[in-house]
């Protein structure tokens, strides 16, 4: 136990470097421009940390992975934030706003955000895994994480292209059900749609499958 707690905290303290030197530079673009651009980031980054959080905790506390409501219920919640992490990297269509003058310092701050936020996401998702091979068989558990990675990439395309929120589901749940219907229902009216959330799960699951390979490659 101890062991995983060390893990945990050193992964932490290495993506919070990371996460203050995109901070660092954001300051000195703020500084630099006189503009308070890009700042929304922060609040996105946090926001893609939340899922690695909810992980850690259901990893702490056993009981809430032993009782099936607790763990529904916290599973469901980590599941509807999950895309914020994956989402941050769709922050670089920002950079057409961007000028000459401030177009390389923008891709290194979105850079060190967005995968700072992807890093959130998959260390999350590994964990999420471990923790469902406790109670499934290793295909189901295997083939649940393609599935929530394409739930990810509708996720994204919800947030990116409708502009909806993870807290929208309290808020304007009917709305938000009527366009995930018209999805289902019309595909052939939203074929860029489809197009579109299976480019994000195919770069989603790729990206998975690479961190899996390499990371089976270093235990051997």
């Amino acid at each position: 136990m101890k062991i995983i707690v060390k893990k945990h905290f050193l992964f932490f303290v290495t993506n919070s470097i990371l996460i203050s030197i995109g901070c660092l530079t954001l300051l000195f673009r703020i500084k630099e421009t006189q503009e308070i651009y890009l700042l929304f980031l922060i609040w996105n980054v946090f926001l893609a940390s939340i899922p690695f959080i909810i992980t850690i905790l259901l990893e702490k506390v056993t009981y809430l992975q032993s009782n099936k409501i607790y763990f529904t219920a916290i599973f469901l919640i980590w599941l509807l934030f999950l895309p914020n992490s994956f989402y941050i990297i769709t922050d670089f269509i920002h950079l057409n706003k961007s000028t000459q003058t401030t177009i390389w310092l923008d891709i290194i701050i979105m850079f060190t955000f967005s995968l700072s936020g992807l890093t959130f996401g998959y260390y999350s998702l590994f964990q999420m895994k471990k923790i469902l091979l406790k109670k499934l068989d290793s295909y189901i558990a295997s083939f649940s994480i393609i599935i929530i990675l394409f739930l990810c990439g509708i996720g994204v395309y919800l947030g990116r292209y409708l502009r909806w929120n993870s807290w929208d589901i309290i808020q304007q749940p009917l709305q938000l059900c009527y366009d995930i219907t018209a999805l289902i229902i019309h595909p052939y009216s939203h074929i860029q749609a489809w197009k579109t959330m299976s480019l994000f799960s195919l770069f989603f699951s790729g990206l998975y499958y690479l961190i899996h390979f390499i990371s089976l490659k270093n235990k051997t």
